[in-house]
Parts: structure tokens; sequence; C-alpha cells
């Protein structure tokens, strides 16, 4: 994983000394189990007539700390396109009891009821393959098998959970993670 990171940053520097990229976003939604999912995909553009924007991108899918809208992020996504890198943000709602929270991605409650259930597959890994499976239905220049989870706070508990857990073998095109 270490190495799609690395190789990442090379791929960005040589782009950041020169004009930045232009980009475009494209909006995606989606359902998880009957909740709405709501999916911001930005990238380079192919109006930048840079090779960067007019091949395919490297992907990271960023999930959000707890009640934080994925908007919060939105600088992120543009750095990264503007460098040649697309970037997905995403935000549900999700009931917790009786409260509601915004999440990235749906969780599934029932993944906490044992130890096993949890380490056997990650909380949000059905949510992600249907989040991945959404935007390659997408006509976006991503290259969907260089793939890098990156998540801030509980967005990115959950992407140690999916890169930690049984459910790392169910994401080959996933080839590198970051938390903060």
């Amino acid at each position: 994983m270490r190495t799609l990171l690395l190789l990442l940053v090379a791929r960005a520097a040589p782009l950041s000394i020169g004009r930045p990229l232009s980009i475009e976003a494209k909006h995606v939604a989606f359902a998880v189990r009957q909740q709405s999912v709501l999916a911001r995909l930005t990238y380079a553009s192919s109006a930048s007539h840079d090779a960067a924007a007019t091949s395919k991108q490297p992907l990271v899918v960023f999930l959000s700390g707890a009640d934080v809208p994925h908007e919060r992020y939105a600088w992120l996504a543009e750095a990264l396109a503007r460098r040649g890198v697309a970037c997905c943000l995403s935000s549900c709602a999700q009931e917790f009891g009786g409260a509601t929270c915004l999440l990235s991605l749906p969780y599934d409650l029932a993944r906490l009821a044992s130890d096993g259930a949890y380490r056997e597959a990650a909380p949000t890994a059905e949510s992600l393959r249907i989040l991945l499976d959404a935007l390659r239905a997408t006509d976006a220049p991503v290259d969907y098998e260089k793939v890098v989870l990156g998540g801030h706070s509980s967005g990115g508990r959950a992407v140690l959970d999916v890169v930690g857990f049984g459910s790392a073998r169910d994401f080959p095109e996933v080839v590198g993670a970051f938390s903060y």
C-alpha cells in the first residue's frame, strides 16, 4: 500500500509545479438498504488539455467524521483533483437509537453484535461496494483499479476497519489507505 501512496504523490508533484488543472464534479445518488446516499466525485477536467486530465486518474474515496457534511472536505477533493487525483466524498443520515447522525456511508449496525461479525466484514463494507459500483457507472476518467481509501475521525476508523478486517479481500481495487 505504501508504494501506491508514494506513486500518487510522485504523480501529483509535477502537476503542482505548473498551472493547476481545471476540475469538474459529478453528483451521484444511490441507496444502501433504503438509505439515500449523496456522493460528489471531483476530478481533473479534460478542458485542462493536460495528459493527466484526459487519462484515467487514481481515486481517493474519503470518508468524513460523524456529523461532518462532506462539503466540509471539498477543499481536499478540489486540491487532489487539481493535481490529477480524483476524489469522492459522500454523506447520508444514519439512525442510531433515537438520534440521527450524518455519516459518509450507511453503517451496518448488525456488525456490532459480536466481535466475530465485526471482524468478518467492516460495518461500511457493503456501502463502500455500492458506492464504488455507482461511481463506475459514471463517465468520469477514473482508474477504478487504483483506489485509495482515506478518512478523518470516525471515517478514518471505518477505513481502517475495511482494510484491516476480512472485508479487505472484497476490495482488490483498494491499493492504499490513510486515516487521520
